[in-house]
């Protein structure tokens, strides 16, 4: 098993102290998050020859593999969408300097308009393979155009070559089951572990209602990529969170292991 953890459950701190508590935790696999007013650790625009190079010695120094970039941006809407675009290329360019194989987004928020959101996802899939870099989609999530699994499924047969980021606790709570994932194993690129209860997604793996052992026969054979834990627990001390992360991981390899 290959697992990881991303910069999200360390966003209240600087990237290059959150990807030496990723190390120090016992991970070769990190997930950066560039999700602008939530979790900033990269704002990839912005970023000049000097910053991806300081952040190509931070990784290698560290010895750590970028499995993507969580990138924040809303292609769904009629008036900031050309914006969200470019900040979504920015960060392919930005990934592809750096070797990072994998952009997740989102398809848009709730409330935007799902045409222009189809046009751009697009528009962003061939801009990733003309830069060596897989776009990729997290479906389903919550508060965005497909946070329903109905809502993704739309998305999945609208463009039949969309790819996944599949997050677990965000699927939980969609409607869908494991059995309706089973036909879409071949895409999913990307997974990230999160446990859910009810509707609340902010639990840690083993916490809520998930069944990551039936998730883990499902994707297990097709999937080869990276697991990573992507831990959202609101407003804890750095404690509170390495004990967090530390339970996860440990719940997470021993499930894996039995399947």
């Amino acid at each position: 098993m290959k697992l990881g953890l991303s910069t999200i459950t360390f966003r209240g701190i600087p990237l290059e102290k959150a990807l030496k508590m990723v190390k120090k935790l016992g991970f070769d696999y990190v997930d950066i998050a560039g999700i602008p007013g939530w979790a900033p650790h990269l704002d990839f625009p912005s970023m000049t020859d000097a910053d991806v190079q300081s952040l190509l010695e931070t990784l290698e120094r560290l010895k750590l593999k970028v499995a993507s970039f969580n990138v924040g941006a809303n292609i769904a809407s009629l008036t900031d969408s050309e914006k969200s675009v470019k900040f979504i290329q920015s960060a392919i360019r930005v990934a592809s300097k750096v070797s990072v194989p994998i952009i997740t987004a989102g398809v848009g928020f709730r409330g935007g308009d799902r045409g222009l959101s189809v046009r751009n996802i697009k528009k962003l899939i061939k801009f990733g393979e003309e830069n060596g870099v897989m776009f990729t989609l997290e479906l389903p999530h919550l508060g965005t155009l497909a946070e329903k699994w109905k809502d993704a499924l739309f998305y999945l047969s609208e463009v039949p070559e969309a790819l996944i980021t599949l997050d677990t606790s965000h699927f939980h709570i969609s409607g869908g089951t494991l059995r309706d994932l089973e036909p879409f194993v071949d895409r999913i690129k990307h997974i990230h572990l999160r446990d859910a209860k009810g509707s609340e997604i902010s639990y840690i793996p083993g916490e809520g209602e998930f069944d990551f052992e039936g998730f883990f026969k499902v994707v297990k054979s097709k999937y080869s990529g990276v697991y990573v834990l992507e831990l959202e627990v609101h407003e804890a001390s750095i404690d509170v969170l390495t004990k967090n992360v530390e339970a996860s991981k440990k719940y997470v390899t021993k499930v894996f292991s039995v399947v």
